[in-house]
């Protein structure tokens, strides 16, 4: 944390972003193994709304050029 706190503050927003839409990846993929495996739906639904989030948050990361094209 400290090495992060003296980077500028656009770079400290970007890179917990960055982060928190790594943490939710892991969780979306994690309830996909797992939600095809249980009887009830709300693991499909939260999968979903978490694909729904990383999603927006990978597209504002695209935004600002943390992704480019390959």
């Amino acid at each position: 944390m400290e090495f992060i706190s003296q980077w500028p503050l656009i770079l400290q927003v970007l890179a917990f972003v960055a982060a928190f839409n790594v943490a939710l990846s892991g969780l979306k993929a994690g309830l996909d193994m797992i939600k095809d495996k249980t009887a009830t739906q709300a693991d499909d639904k939260v999968a979903a709304i978490l694909g729904k989030i990383a999603m927006v948050l990978g597209k504002a990361l695209d935004a600002v050029g943390y992704n480019p094209k390959h």
